[in-house]
């Protein structure tokens, strides 16, 4: 004869959940020391942050600052007026030297009015990153090159 399902064993609760809650600050770690340790695929040469020095081939607008943060599999850029944001399944910066920008880029939306000009100069800056194509670093800068081969961002390291 089978034996009767009489509901959750209840003789011993207050052992059971205390052993749960013992255990689970060392389950915590553990997870976490696993998603430390997890190979997230090879970095670029390019990943980090980096500062705009010339934009197809000119200096920016006096006081004005663009930056690009690379990672892996996203990045973040402020072209002096906004703030850009994207990621994606693929890496940005290849380490065969190809460059892809992710198709849908977040932006905010602020209209700066000064400097004169920093608008049109955040719009080229936009459309030389979406239409970067390789990088190259070299002596220490990251160049970003069109379809063409043509360098059309210049950045050097952050500090």
């Amino acid at each position: 004869m089978g034996r009767v399902d009489q509901g959750p064993d209840r003789r011993h609760p207050r052992l059971r959940a205390s052993t749960i809650w013992r255990a689970a600050p060392l389950a915590i770690l553990v997870i976490a020391i696993m998603a430390l340790t997890i190979d997230c695929g090879p970095k670029s040469p390019a990943n980090g942050e980096w500062t705009l020095l010339t934009l197809d081939g000119s200096p920016l607008i006096a006081g004005t600052e663009i930056t690009l943060d690379l990672g892996n599999t996203e990045f973040e850029s402020s072209d002096g007026c906004n703030t850009l944001r994207a990621g994606g399944a693929e890496l940005i910066a290849q380490s065969d030297g190809s460059f892809r920008i992710p198709l849908q880029i977040f932006q905010t939306e602020i209209g700066c009015v000064s400097p004169p000009g920093i608008m049109e100069q955040a719009e080229r800056y936009l459309q030389a990153l979406t239409t970067g194509n390789n990088y190259r670093i070299a002596e220490g800068r990251l160049e970003i090159t069109d379809f063409e081969g043509i360098v059309s961002l210049v950045f050097i390291r952050s500090e």
